[in-house]
């Protein structure tokens, strides 16, 4: 079997179903077909998967399953640090691979640390976590494995809805015990729980765990991502958001958007820690590159960015009439001159004292073997600075920034 085609994950939905019965087929061995033609030996496996998903969820870990002495906050880290960061990304595609290799390529320096902000495809089973994001697996020919990249420092990874169609097993037992914060051996020390904090001396950067509730017991009917009382707890006892550092906010959930369905309860939670505050909120789920105007919610001023899809095929979407909208990528991939795809890509935060710059980079088709130029390109960069503990945009392209160099992707519709 080879790397996936981002045709084979054409109109992949969320219901649970479907998903189990597209991993079902990929363990058959038969090529994907419409939902409709599956063979008769994926249906038994899609039963025994399907039905091994109405026991009960993982044990959600909190903070004492953290490396020894860290109760998952990570403080003192450099004014310098670079992360990149990618969304949606496992899915065991060309665009996958390729997009874990741009990623890392950083004119400013080495990148520190990468974050996953979650799903893996389809139901983020054992098999899926190996083949797509470790390199491994049993079924697979080592040139179709895929392997998440890791950073000098570390890696962590925040769980979407996909990993919890499998109950977050594999997440937690397969996924995680292979990230976290490396040690003075270079080897990495686990991430333990599914949530995480990075402070320097500026900023605190949060991830969240909006995608353990965000299906019911039964798989069909969506929660409203609810934090579980673990992870708050934490928060108010370790990561403690607010005072003088600026707050960043990892999830894989959207709070703002003018695509799709908002999920605002995790602010509604965090209201009362970082109310009359303004954040910086990261996200994927939506498959979509997109920014928008500071919004109020719950009382926590929101610069919300869905920072696209690391993997998955999604169609471009129109510019929405939206007035909190910003910008978002619209083009087509020219790589599929047949299908209505957009382009993958990947963010990357360079820190330098009180200022955040943040780069949201493509991948470009070249018509090369490999389908992709070797160096991605540069769709938008921004400038945040971290104020009295609240977060300014100060330099955008839509604000007088420098513009982007002639060889650039053409600026998003304003």
């Amino acid at each position: 079997m080879a790397l996936r085609n981002l045709t084979q994950l054409d109109d992949l939905g969320r219901n649970p179903i479907e998903n189990h019965l597209r991993a079902a087929e990929r363990k058959s061995g038969d090529e994907l077909n419409p939902i409709d033609k599956f063979s008769g030996k994926a249906w038994l496996k899609w039963l025994a998967t399907y039905t091994r998903s109405f026991l009960p969820n993982h044990r959600f870990l909190g903070p004492e399953a953290a490396p020894a002495g860290t109760f998952s906050v990570y403080r003192d880290l450099p004014g310098n640090l670079r992360i990149a960061m990618a969304a949606d990304w496992g899915s065991g595609t060309l665009e996958a691979r390729c997009v874990a290799e741009r990623m890392m390529d950083c004119p400013e320096g080495e990148i520190d640390l990468t974050v996953h902000l979650g799903d893996v495809y389809y139901i983020g089973e054992k098999a899926e976590i190996l083949e797509n994001c470790l390199g491994g697996g049993e079924l697979e020919h080592p040139k179709a494995r895929v392997r998440w990249p890791i950073g000098r420092s570390g890696s962590f990874a925040l769980q979407g809805n996909h990993e919890m169609y499998s109950n977050g097993t594999a997440y937690f037992n397969t996924f995680l015990p292979r990230l976290g914060w490396k040690n003075a051996a270079g080897a990495m020390q686990g991430q333990g729980p599914s949530f995480f904090c990075l402070e320097n001396a500026h900023w605190r950067i949060i991830g969240l765990d909006t995608g353990y509730n965000d299906d019911s017991y039964l798989k069909l009917y969506p929660k409203r991502c609810t934090l579980p009382p673990k992870l708050m707890d934490w928060l108010r006892d370790s990561a403690r958001p607010g005072g003088d550092k600026a707050t960043i906010l990892l999830s894989h959930h959207q709070c703002v958007s003018a695509f799709e369905k908002e999920y605002d309860r995790p602010a509604k939670q965090l209201e009362d820690l970082l109310g009359g505050r303004s954040v910086l909120w990261f996200c994927g789920h939506e498959h979509i590159l997109a920014g928008y105007k500071p919004v109020n919610v719950h009382n926590i001023l929101v610069h919300q960015r869905c920072i696209g899809n690391g993997g998955m095929p999604a169609k471009p979407k129109a510019k929405p009439t939206d007035r909190r909208y910003l910008f978002h990528d619209h083009q087509r991939n020219t790589r599929y001159p047949a299908e209505e795809y957009g382009y993958n890509g990947f963010a990357q935060l360079l820190f330098n004292g009180p200022d955040l710059r943040v780069r949201y980079s493509l991948l470009q088709p070249d018509g090369s073997p490999n389908g992709y130029a070797n160096t991605a390109q540069v769709f938008r960069e921004e400038v945040f600075t971290a104020i009295d503990g609240d977060v300014v945009l100060t330099t955008s392209p839509l604000e007088g920034s420098d513009p982007p160099p002639a060889s650039a992707i053409p600026a998003p519709i304003v």
